[in-house]
């Protein structure tokens, strides 16, 4: 998160249905009431989510996924209450790594040898947790499922991504900039180490850490199902995982010829933090989504100039000191950069790469459950359920270019449905074949693979439809989305275009009168919640 980093859209459309996102039900907990508050009260929200519905106690923090099996036996099924689609879906082994058991294995593999009175050497062995057999606790699974993977897949520590990503490393090493004005100058690899490592800071948050009560009675539930796992780790079973991971940790980064001889700064936008570093230098920014756009626009306020490279452009009109160019094809040790339409542009300073992110699953590498290619991950029957071991495996929150938080909601009551026999899945034959189909309405629609789980309107499957299909799996008591929804969700999006420096704190009488019916809307949702 960088520091000046505000929503994109209106906080009323990002509501749950029991908890709309509006100040007066985060008490003093909100700190920025405008349509388009700041990162901090979006986290500020979920923390009074969280409390509310006391979910805390259920997650284990700073705990890294590392691994996950399928299991056969379903021994612990016999006589449970579970439907008869979970029972003959495979059961599932989860290895995690708390911060303190890695640290205490890095400790003890770092531990001197002890020479014994023969003269052998010992070496310690790594401590790993202490914990009782596996045992079945179905009652809690809904809790223990949410509890395993909502929290993270990786640690909640300082931002390692460096050492996660190799491959990124390459971005990781800049030459002084005079940044008074706009030439180039040559200087020392490490000259500017100091103003990168800022970058990596995460921007002020008013995030609390977990208390040790919290932290405890998480590790003391689980330490009745778990036993000792590989060095440091603690291994689980489970009925059903849940796999809600997002997809926004490891960055999506071009290849781009010479890249790894140019001597200026290259960055990917994951690693971006402050305009400020940019000050009086010639800038290429690739890629123009959301943070593309936003990005160009708040390096220019500082930059010499700006260059914003992609394919295509929204139908927004650039900054004078933004110059729209072709994709970048090509960098030079000197700072020359080569585009696709063959123009060539000297003296460039820095790249930044708002070029998106991959889907990474690292803890289900080898199990050929699913695969990760091209921005597709496959094979997803509906973007939840692989077909083959649905509905005990089921992904939350791939889709992008939609409206996250309802559905998110919309995904995780079909998989909590699923799960309890309320809802019914499709045999995994016909999930299978629907996932084929599904495949073959893109390539006949022309749509590249990278837009597998995209939902854009022009998609052929776009996010409306997609989740009134949800709410009818779910069942009639499952309402379809309101249409104040949609609606302001296309007049945000047309504002968008229209206002790209103003639209969050600039609004016609249409904006205004679609914003005033979305806050009816959810003082209605607080009075019924309250009735």
């Amino acid at each position: 998160m960088y520091s000046s980093l505000r929503t994109n859209l209106p906080r009323q459309i990002m509501s749950f249905s029991d908890f709309p996102f509006i100040p007066e039900v985060m008490g003093d907990r909100s700190h920025d009431s405008r349509r388009f508050p700041s990162h901090t009260e979006v986290q500020a929200w979920l923390e009074v989510f969280a409390a509310k519905f006391q979910l805390r106690q259920h997650i284990s923090f700073n705990s890294q996924i590392v691994s996950l099996r399928p299991i056969t036996s379903a021994a612990s099924n016999s006589g449970s209450e579970l439907p008869a689609s979970v029972k003959t879906a495979p059961r599932w082994k989860l290895t995690v790594q708390t911060a303190a058991s890695k640290h205490a294995a890095q400790h003890a593999e770092q531990a001197p040898c002890a020479t014994e009175a023969n003269g052998a050497k010992s070496h310690a062995k790594p401590a790993g947790p202490s914990a009782s057999p596996p045992t079945a606790d179905n009652d809690s699974l809904a809790a223990d499922v949410h509890a395993s993977l909502e929290a993270s897949s990786e640690p909640a520590e300082a931002d390692d991504s460096a050492s996660r990503y190799p491959d990124s490393n390459r971005f990781h090493s800049r030459h002084d900039r005079d940044k008074q004005n706009c030439s180039r100058h040559d200087s020392t690899a490490n000259g500017c180490s100091s103003r990168f490592a800022d970058q990596h800071t995460p921007a002020h948050s008013s995030h609390t850490p977990p208390d040790s009560e919290h932290q405890n009675s998480a590790e003391s539930r689980h330490a009745a199902e778990s036993q000792s796992g590989p060095s440091g780790c603690t291994e689980y079973d489970f009925d059903a995982v849940v796999v809600c991971v997002g997809n926004y940790h490891q960055p999506n980064l071009p290849q781009v010829k010479g890249m790894d001889d140019f001597t200026g700064l290259q960055m990917h936008a994951h690693n971006y933090r402050s305009s400020s570093m940019f000050a009086g230098m010639r800038v290429i920014v690739v890629g123009a989504s959301f943070s593309g756009e936003e990005l160009a626009r708040a390096i220019a306020d500082v930059a010499c100039h700006v260059f914003h490279s992609a394919r295509s452009f929204q139908e927004s009109t650039p900054r004078d000191i933004i110059t729209r160019v072709a994709m970048l094809t090509e960098l030079s040790s000197d700072g020359m950069a080569s585009f696709q339409d063959g123009t060539q542009i000297a003296n460039i300073d820095a790249v930044i790469y708002c070029t998106g992110y991959q889907y990474a699953y690292p803890f289900l590498e080898g199990t050929g459950l699913v695969t990760s290619h091209d921005m597709r991950v496959d094979p997803l029957w509906q973007h939840i359920f692989p077909p083959n071991v649905a509905p005990t495996l089921s992904f939350v929150g791939l889709i992008w270019k939609s409206l996250r938080n309802p559905q998110f909601e919309l995904q995780s009551k079909l998989v909590a449905r699923v799960l309890s026999g309320r809802a019914q899945l499709p045999s995994r034959l016909q999930m299978a074949q629907d996932v084929a189909d599904f495949y073959q309405q893109l390539i006949d629609c022309g749509v590249p693979v990278r837009y597998t789980h995209n939902q854009t309107d022009i998609m052929p499957v776009n996010q409306w439809a997609y989740n009134a299909k949800l709410a009818e799996i779910c069942g009639p008591d499952v309402p379809k989305q309101p249409d104040w929804l949609q609606a302001l969700y296309a007049v945000t999006s047309v504002h968008i275009l229209g206002r790209p420096d103003s639209f969050r704190d600039e609004w016609g009488p249409q904006e205004i009168a679609v914003y005033d019916t979305a806050d009816k809307f959810c003082t209605q949702m607080i009075q019924e919640l309250h009735a």
